[in-house]
């Protein structure tokens, strides 16, 4: 060892077994070196890296919660304009029920006046959020493999909460009193 004197000293030690039982080992090892050595803070290699990342798995965390926040925002939004455009061609669809169209039909039909909304909902959000991984891989923020599933899962999660936010308020139109909605203005 060197006799400049060192504020800090950080040293690798290869082990057999739980490195932190060896810590007495390793102390009387670097005591016959230099007898003003202090062992202390001993911890795996594993244990050195999680610490060194906490800020960044910190901060990941964070922003997963806000991702969930977000997601939660946008599925009642979903929600929101599915049951407005749906509900403002609710006595259209009540009209052609009385005329004869099945249940099976006018949900049909609400699935198809819904859907281009959906599609093209999720082909600008895929459109954006390609752009903004590429950026994120190319600064090195995400790494350049960061796999199909970071990307595929908002959209399936996107797509479930959209079919679920069409199929309730075109269960209500399908399940609504005739006479009552025809009679409405």
């Amino acid at each position: 060892m060197s006799t400049d004197p060192q504020a800090n000293l950080t040293v690798f030690a290869k082990t057999k077994g739980n490195p932190t039982e060896q810590a007495a080992q390793i102390r009387a090892i670097l005591h016959n070196e230099d007898e003003s050595f202090a062992l202390y803070r001993v911890k795996t290699v594993e244990e050195a890296v999680k610490e060194s990342q906490f800020g960044v798995i910190f901060f990941r965390n964070l922003f997963g919660m806000f991702g969930i926040a977000a997601f939660i925002l946008a599925s009642i939004g979903i929600y929101g304009v599915m049951d407005f455009s749906i509900r403002q061609r609710f006595q259209e669809f009540s009209i052609r029920q009385a005329l004869g169209a099945g249940r099976a039909t006018i949900m049909r039909q609400v699935f198809k006046m819904s859907s281009w909304q959906i599609a093209v909902g999720i082909t600008l959000g895929s459109a954006l959020g390609f752009l903004i991984l590429s950026v994120m891989s190319e600064n090195q923020i995400l790494p350049p493999d960061f796999g199909v599933a970071i990307f595929l899962l908002p959209i399936t999660l996107i797509v479930a909460v959209s079919a679920i936010a069409t199929f309730t308020p075109a269960r209500y139109v399908v399940n609504a009193n005739l006479s009552e909605t025809l009679r409405a203005d």
